[in-house]
């Protein structure tokens, strides 16, 4: 199946995702199997907040799980102007699990920056899909290859300066 839309398992019938242009950026994957995915950001910060709390809750503040709470006020989050997610800042927050893929549904997202808690797993490819100029996620256990698209991204971590693109400047910024 083509980008934007999706199959039962990936292959012909194929059904168009509904909402156009925006409905083809959110289903991005060629063969997408099940349904079209179009997670609003609070839906994606619960998945992440599902992901990260497999040894129990955050260390400090956790209202993460507050229905009620708008998302620009968690404890973490920064927002810009136009209420879209642009940064998380949960450094040292005894996180535990994995950054869950969904992650990269966060198109605004600048900073991320998760260093030094206890996550596993690797590296999300759907990174390449925010708007990331700042990622740290020193001191985990998140191992494997830093996704290539990752690694081309112009001022990542400052990779991309002079033509030069390093992926060790993605996976341990300086």
């Amino acid at each position: 199946c083509p980008a934007g839309s999706v199959a039962l398992e990936g292959v012909y019938p194929c059904e168009k995702c509904p909402g156009g242009e925006v409905a083809r950026l959110k289903n991005r994957y060629l063969g997408q199997t099940g349904e079209c995915s179009n997670y609003s950001e609070r839906e994606v910060l619960r998945m992440f907040h599902k992901a990260t709390t497999k040894g129990g809750p955050w260390k400090g503040v956790n209202d993460w799980d507050d229905e009620m709470k708008p998302i620009c006020n968690m404890t973490g989050i920064t927002c810009d102007a136009h209420h879209q997610v642009v940064r998380i800042a949960l450094k040292n927050r005894g996180l535990e699990g994995h950054i869950p893929d969904e992650i990269g549904h966060l198109t605004f997202l600048e900073s991320f920056d998760v260093s030094d808690n206890s996550l596993m797993g690797y590296v999300p490819r759907d990174l390449q899909w925010t708007s990331i100029t700042e990622l740290n996620i020193a001191g985990n256990k998140i191992r494997g290859m830093v996704p290539p698209l990752l690694c081309m991204m112009e001022e990542l971590n400052g990779n991309g300066k002079d033509g030069i693109f390093y992926c060790d400047r993605i996976a341990c910024p300086e």
